[in-house]
């Protein structure tokens, strides 16, 4: 898993900025499904921080932004948002989402501003 995280080096030798809003979700679409938020730069030490396996999906770029869990990590500062509905009586914060504390997570650059 950690190989193809790790590759952020080469989307930022493309040109790709390492700010570039980034998610990784483990095993997806199921009921063990954890997104783990973080900026291009920060996502292999996340990934590795949080221990995430094989299968997980990785999407790179500002689309991320516009997601409600890379919104509820910027709220709160934490890359990994599991939904509400994986909580089992714990604290909640941020709508539908319980965050689990991890590195910092900032706003991205605006991106519809031009």
């Amino acid at each position: 898993m950690l190989q193809y995280v790790d590759r952020r080096a080469g989307c930022v030798a493309a040109g790709m900025s390492a700010r570039t809003p980034a998610v990784a979700v483990e095993r997806g679409t199921t009921a063990e499904q954890r997104p783990v938020y973080a900026r291009l730069e920060d996502l292999h030490d996340e990934v590795t921080n949080h221990q995430l396996q094989s299968p997980t999906l990785l999407i790179i770029g500002e689309v991320v932004a516009l997601s409600t869990g890379w919104q509820a990590a910027v709220e709160t500062g934490q890359s990994l948002v599991l939904p509400k509905h994986r909580t089992r009586g714990l604290a909640l914060s941020s709508g539908d989402y319980l965050v689990h504390p991890a590195s910092t997570v900032s706003e991205p650059a605006a991106i519809f501003e031009r």
